[in-house]
């Protein structure tokens, strides 16, 4: 055993003298031990006399053999390459090739182990500018940050951009490195870097989107052609989650990422989305992310079976355990989304396609829905695009479009200008109030605005108004609508109002009061008429409500079987009054309560040169059951007594007792087949001819019409 500087001192000059040069560079300290080497120097024969005295330029060594072994050396393979001290090697050179054994040595944070070098070939017979080939594989084990800084070295440059750009990287590593160089000129030109590592215990930072990874257990290995392939498992920010990855020789990156259930990611969905979930959700992502534009795209499938997701907007809710499962397509750029594209969503029944383009704040600046079909829709495409103020613009278009939602100061309208224009073959205006056509409008950011209605407008499901163009206003406490169109067939107009409380007001006029009342399914025994109808609505359901119709100058004709049992003319005895063309009638008045299926027929009259008579009595839509009382008066027979009886004076002052004749009904009983009850001889007190002919004869004898009838 000798001190390595002895060697390099008692090494000649002349031999061998830029491996000399190197070695004295690359390697320092330590001790040789077992060293056997031999050398085979060739000499000129004029020179074999004068071997001691030789020119060192006439030495030429053929051949070098031997083995030693250096410990304790310092050792770098290059010009500003980090030193590895306590190096302990083993070597031998054999057919002009050196192998070094490394059996171990320590760099900062890190341990060498079981290495090997090859240099071939050693010698260069006289050839100064041979290309020398540079083999080193060792195993390094330590602290990760401290391999990083390794690979990162400018004389290595060997460290991928994806792991650089990590932040606080932590844990161990096992990891096997090899790699590949050129000595030439004497000039180490370094090739390829190639490794395989496990690494234990991982943390680092600066993922896409921010995320961490920590507790993880990674195996990677990188190939020659600089391929990454990378295994292993963690806690992406704090959520259990195994992964594959690759880099290929062009530098794009693959990753299949699959996540454990967590509210973690329920909640980073619902920053994202701004929709309100919670409860658990799972995910599993593939990524392709091209290094040099710094752009991908994520395919995700997002399994929110376990989740809750709550959508106040569109009054729907999803609870945990129903199935729920979401597709998308996300393409980002500079760590920036900018385009999401939702394949398929899928909660129960309800299902979704979507295109979501992000601003660069990661809100949503356009949103292409297609095929949504949920309760209270069923859209065939729905555009929203959101400027920069914050507003909407809101087009559609499908078969079922709930629009209450634009109505409401939560959610989607909060403080925001919504402009809107939707078209369907049913537009959900209210509870009960659906149009069949087009809607226009807007809304500022206190929830007023206004809208153009287009199309046939729908209450309970039964048409109101068709062909109608109709004006709407509004604001977080008031609705107000106007507008023309057809009912039965006949020009109508109508409007619409409500107060802060529950109460609303609903007014149609029409110039043609039988095909207006007709097409409501109010009545269809009347013909032509000035028609005023007034409905007051005492709540939000429109179940309980009052009835004013006021028709003037119309006709009366005999009433379908359908109809006739609610008609004035179902009364047996009517009939008979009945004219030819219909019996005319002045003005006709009818006070109607609703209470959900029972009608209460407060006061029902008409008055006509015929006859007056009026009605009241009660109707239950669910059991059909009928309770009708009415009173008659012939007003014909008023001028046949006058024309018939001399004293018509005596008449009117009552003097000879006889009075004149009206006659009381009463229908009871099953729509279908009522008990109709007649009492033909009601007498009207004398004196009455005078009140008959008079306005408010009815309301003086309708005090007898809900007093059971006397039979004889």
């Amino acid at each position: 055993m000798f001190d390595a500087e002895l060697l390099f001192d008692l090494w000649p000059e002349q031999i061998g003298t830029e491996t000399r040069q190197w070695l004295s560079r690359r390697g320092n300290g330590g001790q040789i031990m077992d060293a056997k080497v031999k050398a085979f120097i060739e000499l000129p024969v004029l020179e074999q006399q004068a071997l001691f005295k030789a020119v060192p330029d006439s030495l030429r060594i053929v051949g070098l053999s031997g083995s030693w072994g250096w410990h304790n050396v310092n050792f770098t393979w290059k010009d500003g390459s980090p030193k590895i001290g306590s190096v302990a090697l083993q070597s031998r050179i054999f057919n002009n090739r050196l192998s070094v054994e490394i059996l171990n040595g320590n760099l900062p944070f890190l341990r060498l182990k079981n290495g090997q070098v090859e240099l071939y070939p050693v010698l260069g017979y006289g050839d100064k500018t041979l290309k020398r080939n540079l083999e080193i594989d060792a195993t390094i084990i330590g602290d990760i940050r401290a391999f990083n800084q390794l690979l990162d070295l400018p004389t290595i440059n060997r460290l991928p951009d994806e792991i650089k750009n990590l932040s606080n990287p932590a844990g161990m590593i096992i990891s096997k490195i090899a790699t590949k160089s050129e000595l030439q000129n004497k000039k180490l030109k370094l090739n390829s870097v190639s490794a395989e590592a496990s690494l234990s215990d991982v943390s680092f930072g600066n993922l896409p989107l921010n995320e961490t990874m920590s507790e993880g257990n990674i195996e990677l290995s990188l190939e020659e052609d600089g391929k990454i392939l990378i295994n292993g498992s963690g806690k992406l920010s704090g959520v259990a989650s195994t992964f594959t990855a690759q880099r290929s020789e062009d530098k794009t990156v693959k990753l299949v990422l699959k996540t454990s259930q967590s509210e973690y990611l329920s909640n980073r969905i619902g920053d994202f989305t701004k929709v309100d979930i919670s409860g658990n959700s799972a995910m599993k992502l593939h990524l392709e992310y091209d290094t040099y534009s710094k752009s991908g795209i994520v395919d995700i499938v997002a399994n929110l079976q376990e989740a809750a997701i709550d959508l106040p907007l569109l009054n729907w809710a999803k609870f945990p355990g129903e199935v729920g499962e979401v597709k998308a397509l996300v393409e980002f750029s500079d760590n920036t989304v900018k385009n999401v594209k939702i394949t398929k969503v899928l909660f129960g029944t309800s299902h979704a396609e979507a295109v979501l383009e992000m601003s660069p704040n990661f809100a949503i600046s356009r949103a292409t829905l297609k095929n949504v079909k949920f309760p209270g829709y069923d859209i065939d495409e729905l555009i929203v695009t959101i400027d920069d103020d914050n507003a909407l613009n809101v087009v559609a278009e499908g078969g079922l479009i709930d629009t209450t939602f634009l109505l409401r100061t939560t959610g989607l309208s909060q403080k925001r200008k919504i402009t809107f224009e939707l078209s369907s073959a049913r537009l959900q205006l209210a509870t009960n109030i659906a149009l069949q056509g087009a809607l226009v409008g807007d809304i500022d950011k206190f929830g007023s605005g206004t809208a153009l209605l287009n199309g046939s407008l729908f209450v309970e499901q039964s048409p109101l108004i068709e062909e109608a163009t109709i004006e709407a206003s509004f604001d977080t406490l008031h609705e107000t609508l106007s507008g023309t169109g057809l009912i039965g067939g006949a020009e109508a107009t109508l409007s619409y109002s409500n107060t802060d409380t529950d109460t609303s007001q609903l007014i149609i006029r029409s110039q043609n009061a039988g095909r207006t009342l007709l097409g409501l399914n109010v009545l269809d025994t009347i013909r032509g008429g000035e028609l005023l109808l007034i409905n007051t609505y005492n709540n939000k359901e429109f179940d309980n409500f009052n009835t004013k119709i006021r028709v003037t100058d119309f006709s009366v004709i005999e009433a379908p079987k359908s109809l006739r049992a609610l008609s004035v003319l179902s009364l047996t005895g009517l009939y008979s009054l009945i004219e030819g063309d219909g019996t005319r009638f002045a003005v006709g008045i009818a006070d109607i309560e609703t209470n959900r299926q029972r009608r209460i027929l407060n006061d029902v009259r008409a008055s006509g040169e015929a006859i007056k008579f009026q009605l009241a009595g009660e109707y239950d839509r669910q059991t059909e059951e009928i309770q009708v009382r009415a009173i008659l008066a012939p007003l014909s027979l008023v001028s046949d007594i006058i024309g018939f009886i001399p004293l018509v004076s005596n008449i009117i002052t009552g003097q000879d007792k006889t009075g004149l004749l009206a006659t009381q009904f009463e229908m009871s009983g099953q729509l279908s087949d009522p008990v109709t009850t007649i009492n033909p001889a009601t007498v009207i007190a004398p004196g009455v001819i005078r009140d008959i002919l008079s306005p408010g004869w009815l309301t003086k004898e309708s005090g007898i019409r809900l007093e059971p009838l006397q039979q004889d």
